[in-house]
């Protein structure tokens, strides 16, 4: 009977114990974005940052981490390099998946890696952004995907990329042309490819494209 009752003792304080360890990760986690902030405030961008990343690795749900850690990103141009940019940006998108400042932010990158002449770079960080992107910025976004392709020499998956940003909606009048100024660059470097052709006639036949 003894050992019965330290038994169920041991178990009732191993469940209190695992209940209670949530609530530690979480005030450590609030603990390291306080001090994130207070760190942002005083200019000191990249270590507001580790405190950020820090939290979120305790506590995913930490209230205003992807939030900060983003705010960071904004407030931190030419405190952090690219390089950090790059890799807090890419963090939020884990955290916080769905904010559209952020997922502009990330094409932006992939816009410096173009004028870089780094497509592959390029490549990969429109893909990220379309991953959870709104369809509002898809079509304009899949150009610019379509030309890095291109632009590597891989014409088919670019073109695929051309064909895909035609399928979201709204198509702006921006889209469009962007697609016909590319699609008419091509066909004059390749006057016969018949996928360009298909591509650019559909193009043409769009009517009343959003402003």
């Amino acid at each position: 009977m003894i050992k019965g009752r330290s038994n169920l003792f041991v178990i009732v304080f191993l469940l209190a114990l695992q209940a209670g360890l949530p609530v530690l990760a979480n005030d450590r986690a609030n603990k390291l974005n306080d001090e994130g902030v207070a760190a942002m405030k005083k200019g000191q961008f990249k270590r507001a940052m580790e405190k950020f990343e820090g939290a979120l690795r305790i506590d995913e749900q930490c209230p205003g981490a992807a939030e900060n850690l983003i705010a960071g990103c904004n407030q931190g141009t030419g405190k952090l390099s690219f390089e950090e940019q790059l890799r807090y940006r890419h963090l939020a998108l884990k955290y916080s998946p769905r904010d559209k400042a952020n997922i502009e932010n990330i094409i932006r990158l992939g816009d410096v890696f173009r004028v870089r002449d780094q497509n592959a770079e390029a490549i990969s960080e429109y893909r990220l952004a379309l991953t959870t992107a709104e369809d509002s910025i898809k079509g304009e976004t899949g150009i610019k995907l379509g030309a890095a392709l291109i632009a590597t020499g891989d014409i088919k998956s670019g073109l695929d990329a051309f064909e895909k940003a035609l399928s979201y909606r709204p198509i702006s009048k921006d889209v469009k042309e962007a697609l016909h100024e590319n699609l008419e660059g091509l066909l004059l470097q390749d006057p016969g490819n018949k996928q360009a052709q298909d591509i650019l006639a559909k193009v043409k036949n769009l009517t009343d494209p959003a402003p």
